[in-house]
């Protein structure tokens, strides 16, 4: 299956790229095409024999992600967000996402739905319930609707009682972070007691935890 989903990009990898760039009329006819492939997909089996249908971007690629290439991903002003949306509100939740995601004109280029289980650490972004992963490949014109959709889009997460997974973050402000993750003061403390001098910090650090 995996050598049938990279012979499909590469078939195709002049439409895809292209619709990378040109946005949500390519974007919208790849759905809509893979969508209805997958639809009568089932070759005529009766129900109790037909496999399970499997979309082009559920594989999981090796780890030199040529397919597709990164940099055509995600351009080079594109970014990933991933976020949880508790198991009893998964679907209002995911329903208004993904409506607010048509709404831009560079709607997500992959868009992953993942199933989770909660874990009880300070700043773990895991729930019982499910995750959007959705990667976004705005053009530089973008940039000012896309900071307006990435607040109603981070806040509207947090109405759902969701996290946003940190590794992939760009975009969260402190004010964010601080009530996606009540529990940031319990780290902090943590780290002040075994780094008192901040030897260990970073950007997203500085962004999001320090304290002036």
């Amino acid at each position: 299956q995996k050598q049938r989903a990279v012979g499909f990009y590469r078939a195709f990898r002049l439409f895809i790229n292209l619709g990378f760039h040109l946005q949500q009329i390519p974007i919208r006819l790849f759905n809509n095409f893979y969508f209805a492939l997958n639809r009568r997909g089932d070759g005529g089996k009766q129900d109790g024999d037909r496999a399970k249908p499997e979309m082009f971007l559920e594989h999981n690629f090796d780890k030199s992600y040529t397919v597709p290439p990164p940099d055509i991903l995600c351009g080079p002003h594109g970014y990933t967000v991933q976020i949880t949306i508790p198991q009893p509100v998964a679907k209002e939740a995911i329903t208004e996402m993904l409506e607010l995601c048509q709404s831009i004109p560079c709607p997500p280029v992959t868009t992953i739905l993942r199933l989770h289980r909660r874990d009880d650490y300070l700043i773990s972004f895991s729930e019982d319930g499910y995750s959007l992963n959705v990667e976004f490949h705005p053009k530089k014109r973008h940039a000012r609707k896309m900071a307006i959709f990435m607040e109603k889009f981070i806040e509207c997460g947090i109405k759902y009682g969701s996290r946003v997974h940190l590794p992939k973050d760009m975009t969260l402000t402190k004010d964010q972070f601080q009530r996606l993750y009540p529990r940031y003061k319990e780290f902090l403390a943590l780290k002040r007691h075994w780094d008192p001098e901040a030897l260990f910090q970073s950007d997203m650090y500085r962004r999001l935890f320090e304290e002036k």
